[in-house]
């Protein structure tokens, strides 16, 4: 079970990502409504007012979207800390500490209305600062480059041209020690404010929406925790409090000197007025150490320290086995594949978590492609994902526990084909296109649609039609067809196919496998004998693009024609799609739904060259 703690820490900081993604998708929507209103037409006062109703409209649809989703997930905090009180024995807690597992609804939702006012707050602040660059370059005569570029540094400014990461911690640098008098502190101020100026060429203090929307992201869900966990421990008449959280490289030395120190209320206060003057009238509850601070204050009864001795006598500590966190508990593999009835249901951020680090291994292959500086080569990919991302929103607990047994199995696949293994995983409701397929996949990329994927969704007419075309078909009910492709044409609607392999299975989990396995058979087909092409430049230097990539296997696909068919999916859809179902059947042990001519092109251009 994840302790609170780390439910905080990787809340905080996939907000943060999220919201620096959905920024940059921002700035590019405003630039592109602002060309399109001004192409071939000077920009006007009264165009520089009526545009403001359409950027208030993209702020809206993009930032504040976001982040109503994000404070979705702040019920996560609050089941983790209830998780918590409820895993420790009764007999070793007094029943006022038990009473901390009553959950208030009202309560919740007061707090994420008050989270989201942070949210507002900035949306509103730089809407009345993008509406008045344009009004008063409307006014100015202002060429509309400098426009341009004037909007771009006012949503993410310093961070288009810089490793986030580093602006952040100096930005953070700046806010603590701006008004510190200690020499040391301030010789640190000094020495990030120079590095900000010069090397990023920014304001030395970051000020754009990106500082303050990512701030918001990140310190909201610690105030939402600090101000729930208050409350319940008033609720259960407990005045003392503790001090919690990691340390790293940043940590303020304020925060490192109070770790895990238990106080009353009122003394917490007084240290925070006495000792800590990172902000004015700073609350310790809902502030802790200021800025990205990521520690938080929970209700503590030092009687409670018998506690923990009690429980290390009856664990006692290991040292040579693995954190439970770390293991997989749904061991699966090509030979014994998971089953619906097998599957234990996980937590969702402690599989997401052993997901992104895979993941992002897995990204580090040097078989994928990249151009002359290092740089990822890649087509399509949305802008507000990179290689390495894994974005699951939208898939519950159950499959994305399944998600990651099989992920083992592609994995199997990988080493088994000699091709690298995936590199990111996201879920395309939050890719940006209206209508979408149950999932795709390409360089590596695989997009999943949690519409269709997860395991407890109920089946549409659609669906049930769907998979009775398949039971026909598997009992005998009908011939497995022959179809006669027509590309003028195609199939007919009434089609006796089943669209997808996964109306051919009953186990849910079975189901998903199917998916991804069709899924990887892409992969498979890709990056199978690769080969990276080159473009040369008449300076003799060369970069590699995908135009000059050299795909063999698809080559040799593209020449078969297709005879049987199993599903509608490659009847209508082409050489690949054909490679990815029979690919999918062949290793789902459905041999007879294998096109024979599949067979006898993958045993030879595939199988016998390992």
């Amino acid at each position: 079970m994840a302790t609170k703690q780390e439910i905080l820490s990787k809340l905080a900081a996939s907000h943060e990502q999220r919201i620096s993604k959905v920024l940059f998708d921002l700035e590019e929507d405003i630039i592109a409504q602002l060309q399109r209103a001004t192409d071939g037409v000077p920009l006007t006062t009264d165009l520089a007012i009526q545009l403001r109703p359409n950027l208030k409209r993209l702020i809206e649809e993009n930032y504040l979207k976001e982040g109503t989703k994000i404070i979705s997930e702040y019920d996560e905090v609050v089941k983790g800390y209830m998780d918590y009180i409820r895993s420790v024995p009764d007999n070793l807690v007094s029943p006022k500490f038990k009473t901390l597992t009553k959950p208030d609804l009202k309560l919740i939702n007061q707090l994420k209305q008050l989270s989201f006012s942070g949210f507002e707050d900035v949306a509103n602040r730089f809407l009345d600062t993008i509406a008045t660059e344009v009004y008063s370059s409307a006014i100015t005569g202002k060429p509309f480059p400098q426009v341009v570029e004037n909007i771009r540094a006012s949503i993410n400014g310093v961070y288009r041209r810089s490793n986030e990461a580093a602006v952040n911690r100096l930005v953070a640098i700046v806010e603590e020690n701006r008004y510190s008098d200690d020499p040391i502190a301030k010789k640190k101020y000094l020495d990030a404010r120079k590095i900000l100026h010069s090397k990023y060429a920014s304001d030395i203090r970051g000020e754009n929406m990106r500082k303050y929307a990512s701030q918001i992201a990140h310190d909201s869900i610690m105030q939402f925790d600090g101000q729930f966990t208050k409350h319940k421990g008033q609720e259960a008449g407990i005045n003392t409090y503790k001090y919690t959280g990691t340390n790293i490289t940043t940590t303020r030395e304020f925060c490192r000197g109070q770790l895990n120190e238990i106080k009353t209320e009122e003394e917490w206060r007084e240290v925070f007025t006495r000792n800590w003057r990172g902000k004015s009238g700073s609350d310790p509850f809902t502030n802790r150490g200021g800025y990205r601070c990521r520690h938080s204050l929970i209700p503590y009864d030092p009687a409670w320290d018998a506690i923990e001795d009690v429980q290390a006598k009856i664990q006692p500590r290991a040292t040579n086995i693995k954190k439970t966190s770390d293991v997989n508990l749904n061991p699966s593999s090509l030979a014994s594949p998971i089953k619906e009835d097998q599957l234990k249901v996980l937590s969702k951020g402690m599989v997401t978590e052993r997901i992104v680090k895979r993941v992002l291994e897995n990204s580090k292959d040097k078989r994928y492609p990249k151009d002359a500086n290092g740089k990822d080569i890649g087509f399509g990919i949305p802008k507000k994902f990179k290689f390495g991302d894994v974005y699951l929103e939208g898939l519950d607990d159950r499959t994305i526990s399944a998600l990651e047994a099989i992920l083992d199995e592609l994995d199997e696949f990988a080493v088994k084909f000699n091709i690298p293994k995936i590199r990111q995983i996201i879920t395309q409701d939050n890719w940006g296109r209206k209508r979408l397929p149950r999932a795709s996949m390409g360089q590596g990329r695989l997009y999943l649609n949690p519409e269709h994927l997860n395991l407890d969704r109920k089946l549409s007419p659609v669906h049930l039609r769907e998979k009775d075309k398949a039971k026909a078909i598997l009992n005998k009910e009908e011939d497995f067809p022959k179809v006669k492709y027509d590309r003028t044409t195609g199939l007919e609607a009434d089609s006796i196919l089943p669209y997808n392999s996964w109306y051919y299975y009953d186990d849910k989990v079975d189901q998903l496998r199917s998916t991804l396995y069709h899924e990887f058979a892409h992969h498979v087909h890709q990056q199978f004998g690769f080969k990276l092409g080159r473009t040369v430049f008449q300076d003799g230097t060369t970069y590699g693009v995908w135009r000059d990539m050299k795909f063999p296997l698809e080559d040799k696909i593209s020449k078969i024609r297709k005879r049987r068919y199993n599903t509608g999916n490659n009847a209508y859809n082409g050489a690949v799609e054909w490679f990815a179902d029979n690919f999918s059947f062949y290793y789902m042990g459905q041999k007879d739904l294998v096109d024979p001519k599949f067979v006898k092109f993958f045993e030879e251009e595939v199988l016998e060259k390992l």
